[in-house]
Order: structure tokens, then C-alpha cells, then sequence
């Protein structure tokens, strides 16, 4: 197997594992005047060396991408439509395509609402941050299992109670006191309350 490379702005041979031609100094592949693989003058335009037949550009011809997407568009078509006929003689009826294209999408809708559903709407894991009381730093934290959380201040238990999560706001009902609400994000990494953001701690 022939190993030469040619600088594809000078044409000279140059080193296949050199970044740069040591005659002209341009960047390998750069600029292209000559092709790379066999040394013959090429054109900007041409994707494909004359020469050799290596390919010169990694460019995708839109037109060709244009060609695919419709003759996918028209097979997805005549598909649907074969089905709509397949299921016409299997119940004896007439089914038109429009009504199976409508009938899947409705399918679909109901499958992604399904998942939204099913997605989890409570928190794990600890949210914590630091607070200033009395001239000192504490460590605040707020540890959620389920649908119950518990707050610790510099490790020892403070509260314990209840949450919910509602249009991106988490609403801490502790046992004895009043409920405070904090901003969730949308990633559930952070809970903003006060002012305080409370991080949550990755598991390692």
C-alpha cells in the first residue's frame, strides 16, 4: 500500500504523520490546490481527485440530502398507505391512510404523555449549603427520601416533615412550624430558599 502524502497546497511529498508541509508551511489539508493522496493539481469545487478518485472534501452535497429526504417522505407514504390497505381487508372496510397516520400520532401523544406521568415527582439525595447564625458559618442541609424530608444543621437533626413539588417550587412542611417554599431548578440539582442555594451532593 502506497503510504506518500502530498502537500495539498504545493503539491510536495511530506511525511503522512507531519501537521504541516516543511516547503510551504501551510497547515496539511488547508488549503487545497493539489490532492493529498496522489500530488496532481485539483480544483477548490471538486469533492473527488480526477486522478486517483480519493475523495477531496468531507462536504455533504445538500441537494443529494434533499433527493434522500423526499424518497423517504414518499416510501413512509406508500408504506402507510399499504398498511391502511392490509387493514382494509382484514376488517372488510374501507380504511383510508389519513386515518391510520392520525391514529398513530394520537398513539404517540399518548405514550409521551404517558412517560411525563410516569417520571418521578420526588426528590433523593442532600441538598446542601452553607449559612451564616451568629457570626458563624453551618453547614444547612436538607435530606429527602421519598416524600418526607429531614433539615440538619452541621450534621445534627433539626426538623423532619413533609414536601411536595409543584410547578417547579418545592413546598417543606415540616412537622412542628410553618411550610417554607423554594425555587427547584429545572434539572433538580439546586433548591433556592431565602436566598440560600442548596446544592445538591453527588453521589460518589
Amino acid at each position: 500500500m502506497d503510504n506518500k502524502m502530498y502537500c495539498t497546497n504545493c503539491g510536495a511529498e511530506m511525511d503522512p504523520n507531519a501537521s504541516i508541509c516543511v516547503k510551504c508551511g501551510v497547515n496539511k489539508g488547508k488549503i487545497k490546490k493539489y490532492c493529498a493522496h496522489c500530488g496532481k493539481p485539483v480544483s477548490e469545487e471538486q469533492d473527488v481527485c480526477t486522478n486517483c478518485g480519493a475523495q477531496l472534501s468531507n462536504r455533504i452535497d445538500i441537494s443529494k440530502g434533499k433527493d434522500t429526504i423526499k424518497n423517504l417522505s414518499d416510501k413512509a407514504i406508500k408504506e402507510t398507505g399499504n398498511l391502511a390497505e392490509l387493514a382494509s381487508k382484514k376488517m372488510g372496510k374501507q380504511i383510508k391512510p389519513v386515518y391510520l397516520i392520525s391514529a398513530l400520532g394520537a398513539l404517540i401523544a399518548v405514550i409521551v404523555v404517558a412517560v411525563f406521568l410516569m417520571m418521578p415527582k420526588h426528590l433523593d439525595g442532600t441538598y446542601t449549603t452553607k449559612v451564616n447564625i451568629l457570626f458563624a458559618e453551618v453547614e444547612d442541609s436538607y435530606i429527602f427520601d421519598g416524600d418526607k424530608f429531614t433539615e440538619k444543621v452541621d450534621g445534627d437533626k433539626r426538623t423532619t416533615g413533609t414536601y411536595e413539588i409543584k410547578d417547579g417550587k418545592v413546598t417543606l412542611k415540616p412537622l412542628n412550624g410553618e411550610s417554607i417554599t423554594g425555587e427547584l431548578s429545572k434539572d433538580k440539582k439546586t433548591i433556592t430558599i431565602d436566598n440560600y442555594k442548596y446544592k445538591k451532593v453527588e453521589e460518589k
